[in-house]
């Protein structure tokens, strides 16, 4: 312990002064025609320079049946003033005897099946899709999101609804398959963050994925 106030005082600024990292995990079940299909925890870690999100996802229920897909996923990136650069995206997904690692680094899109790595190409434009659910978590009117491997066009097709501290977005989706189906999203700050607490996708087969343990 340091007795002289001067050291004191020194030691006492510079932990006030010291940017406070906000670190809050969350967890998400899905549903796939109101049945469980999955499950997802998410880590957030943002400061006011840097952000580091990680977690896991696994198959449950109705999509088990069909293999036991999980996946571990990681971003890091920079924040400098209101633009967001990535560091690095990765994943790791498994199902059965099948195995993908996929990275994002620098511009660059790897990918490594069974253990066989793939000829490296230039990474998808666009916003990673959990850098734009968790970092920057709002109602754009326009935003391109990919998840390493897929893009997908969202254009808003209505307005925010920012009562009582939530923000609902309803976008139109186009994918690089060419299909094109209507999500909503439901954004709330819990604690410090605001994180998406449901998300809803209309289609052939309804899903939805909602907040279960903030």
């Amino acid at each position: 312990m340091h007795k002289h106030p001067i050291l004191l005082a020194v030691l006492l600024f510079s932990l006030c002064s010291a940017p406070q990292a906000l670190s809050q995990t969350f967890r998400y079940q899905a549903y796939l025609a109101g049945t469980k299909a999955g499950t997802a925890i998410v880590h957030v870690e943002i400061s006011d320079k840097t952000y580091h999100l990680s977690g896991s996802a696994k198959a449950q229920g109705i999509l088990k049946w069909f293999g036991k897909w999980r996946s571990r996923f990681e971003v890091k990136g920079r924040i400098e003033g209101d633009e967001l650069f990535l560091d690095e995206y990765r994943y790791v997904e498994r199902e059965e005897r099948k195995r993908r690692e996929l990275s994002v680094r620098d511009g660059v899109l790897r990918v490594v099946k069974n253990g066989k790595p793939r000829r490296p190409r230039k990474a998808l434009p666009g916003t990673d899709i959990l850098t734009g659910l968790f970092v920057n978590p709002r109602c754009h009117d326009e935003q391109l999101l990919h998840t390493g491997r897929h893009n997908y066009q969202l254009r808003r097709l209505d307005s925010p609804n920012e009562t009582t501290g939530t923000s609902r977005c309803r976008y139109e989706i186009h994918d690089d398959d060419g299909d094109r189906y209507v999500a909503s999203v439901e954004f709330a700050q819990l604690g410090d963050l605001t994180v998406p607490v449901k998300m809803t996708f209309g289609g052939f087969i309804r899903g939805r994925m909602e907040l279960v343990e903030p």
